[in-house]
């Protein structure tokens, strides 16, 4: 069996600093504890740190097309040397499993799995096309999408994106299956209330003051105009809350237009940004909602004490 492991290398995407990254170290990680080492080699990009994962288990390494040209370096990348390097696992009869179908070539081989987690940019095309034209839009999403009619099983993490696969593409429902993802391993309460008070102070929070605690991306889809919308709202209440922001979000483009929006909703003194935090886990105990804000993400429900707040902002 082959499994992708470029999700897990330094500068592919970027994959290692998101929430694909921690799925696919994860489900690599539970993986090799089911399957025979022996039996499993992982699929890397030549060019790139080799990912932390175990040194035993052989790599197949795809090629990288040299820099030589200033274009379509990434699309002969990905769509030529990438089913290239492959094809011999492919012809003996091997599965091959990509964690995002992002990933995968146009063409791929038989007994092929791919992870679908969702479709977000064919159903927000508004907010994904930016100031490429219609026509280069949906080109890219064409692309994306051939490997799907080539796989031999496809995994969906929720429902939504079964049927959004299956509307969209006329996938057979037959061919999907439904896993969805997953709590963390390290997300568990944190039971010690000095740790709990010690991690707050660490990051400037005060654990007898309520505060949201948001951790992921920040593009448009994720939502925070609502969380500042309720800050805005509670604040207006007279029951202020601090908003922080965990992750590293200060590379991102949304970045100037989160921090304008901060400012001109009056709420620079109640969110916090955190950058990104080493001991995200611990906050897990702290929180009373979790809270789902995102325009059209498919998740599947919360997990352990948490629960989702049912409206916004809550009463």
């Amino acid at each position: 069996m082959v499994l992708d492991g470029r999700p897990l290398q330094p500068g592919f995407k970027a994959h290692a600093q998101r929430g694909i990254g921690r799925y696919a170290k994860n489900l690599l990680t539970a993986l090799l504890e089911l399957l025979d080492p022996a039996r499993v080699r992982f699929l890397v990009q030549a060019n790139l740190p080799d990912p932390e994962l175990p040194v035993a288990i052989p790599r197949i390494r795809a090629p990288f097309f040299p820099p030589i040209i200033p274009v379509g370096k990434k699309l002969i990348s990905y769509h030529l040397f990438t089913p290239l390097a492959l094809r011999p696992a492919w012809r003996a009869g091997q599965v091959v499993h990509f964690l995002s179908h992002l990933d995968a070539p146009s063409r791929v081989g038989p007994r092929t799995v791919l992870t679908v987690h969702d479709l977000i940019a064919q159903r927000l095309q508004g907010l994904y096309q930016g100031k490429r034209t219609g026509a280069r839009f949906r080109l890219e999403r064409w692309l994306e999408t051939r490997c799907l009619f080539g796989a031999a099983k496809i995994i969906a993490v929720s429902q939504c994106t079964r049927n959004d696969l299956a509307e969209l593409y006329g996938l057979d429902p037959g061919l999907i299956s439904v896993i969805p993802e997953a709590a963390d391993p390290g997300l568990k309460p944190e039971p010690d209330p000095a740790r709990r008070a010690a991690v707050l102070a660490r990051h400037g929070l005060d654990q007898a003051q309520p505060f949201y605690l948001y951790l992921g991306g920040i593009d448009q889809r994720k939502g925070l105009d609502t969380l500042l919308t309720a800050l805005k709202a509670l604040k207006a209440r007279g029951r202020p809350h601090t908003l922080a922001l965990a992750g590293r979000i200060e590379g991102d483009r949304q970045y100037p237009l989160l921090l304008k929006s901060i400012e001109e909703q009056g709420l620079k003194e109640a969110v916090r940004l955190l950058g990104y935090v080493s001991d995200a886990p611990r906050w897990w105990a702290m929180l009373v909602y979790w809270c789902r804000p995102a325009t059209r993400r498919p998740w599947p429900r919360p997990w352990g004490p948490f629960t989702t707040c049912p409206s916004w902002p809550p009463s």
